[in-house]
């Protein structure tokens, strides 16, 4: 591609984030002077789903593709493995059934839901509007600025648009980290990784705050690779708590007898102790990309 083309580029997408960025203060004004009607609680599906869709009217899926692309690729992430970083959506329906079927595993209400690689956010607000009796918060981790940007722009039309309507001060908050979502402010080694990103401290206690609070987490594992599935699972095993749920995409918690170790000593503990997970279910879904089978997991240690 030549310079006038990359120019052309750049400057359709400066004038594309102009344009939305005016949209999105134009909805922002009108919700603060509107009163908003309270949904039925919890909210039918269809309700829910309308209800978010609406919420993305300005970020669609293709928005966060071309973001996600032009950060994959970028100087910064030459040394990063590209398909760790490939964008997809969970499923609407398939977090839906999750919800429906592993209801009784979750707490009735206070509960939290951490996503993590949580791009645009899609799944927060699926689970804020499909759960809001259910959660107190939903947490996004996503290392992408590009996509974190624009989830941050979703939860401000979240908390004007859409939050009033699920009960205001009692709805489920929704909380976007920029960052590693295997950064730990209790580990010396995520710590480091942490300050080289220029990360500001109350980020990698948010960090941490998520990982040891999550009921329900979800894992768009369906493109990772061996090593980052190991550690992944490493660190699902030492920072859940008991009776969390988590939930993966093509590969269950179990199946990383042939993955690919950062360290060996420290991934034995999760091969001599397999009891860590139990599976309650797998199941083909429907995502952003196609079917894939999720694996439904609940810690019992």
């Amino acid at each position: 591609m030549g310079a006038d083309s990359e120019t052309n580029l750049d400057a359709s997408r400066v004038s594309a984030d102009v344009e939305r960025a005016a949209r999105i203060a134009a909805r922002l004004e009108r919700a603060a002077s509107s009163v908003f009607p309270r949904m039925p609680l919890p909210p039918t599906p269809k309700l829910a789903l309308e209800t978010v869709e609406s919420l993305f009217a300005d970020h669609g899926s293709d928005l966060a593709r071309r973001r996600c692309r032009a950060e994959m690729f970028c100087a910064e992430r030459e040394n990063d493995r590209v398909s760790d970083l490939v964008y997809g959506e969970f499923g609407f329906m398939a977090l839906a059934s999750v919800l429906t079927k592993h209801r009784d595993s979750m707490p009735r209400k206070g509960g939290v839901f951490l996503d993590l690689g949580s791009g645009i956010g899609r799944p927060l607000f699926y689970a804020a509007a499909l759960a809001p009796t259910t959660f107190r918060a939903v947490v996004g981790v996503e290392i992408q600025a590009g996509l974190h940007e624009l989830a941050t722009e979703v939860k401000a039309l979240y908390d004007a648009e859409v939050r009033p309507r699920l009960g205001g001060a009692d709805a489920p908050s929704v909380e976007c980290v920029h960052g590693d979502f295997l950064a730990d402010a209790a580990e010396d080694a995520a710590l480091a990784a942490c300050a080289e990103k220029n990360l500001p401290p109350q980020k990698r206690d948010a960090l941490a705050a998520a990982w040891s609070s999550a009921d329900l987490v979800l894992v768009n594992s369906c493109c990772f690779g061996d090593e980052l599935f190991a550690r992944l699972e490493r660190k699902a095993a030492h920072a859940l708590k008991k009776g969390a749920l988590v939930v993966t995409l093509r590969r269950s918690l179990a199946d990383c007898e042939n993955a690919r170790r950062e360290d060996e000593t420290d991934a034995t503990e999760e091969k001599k102790n397999p009891s860590v997970w139990r599976l309650l279910e797998s199941a083909e879904r429907r995502h952003s990309w196609g079917a894939c089978v999720a694996f439904v997991h609940e810690k019992v240690v």
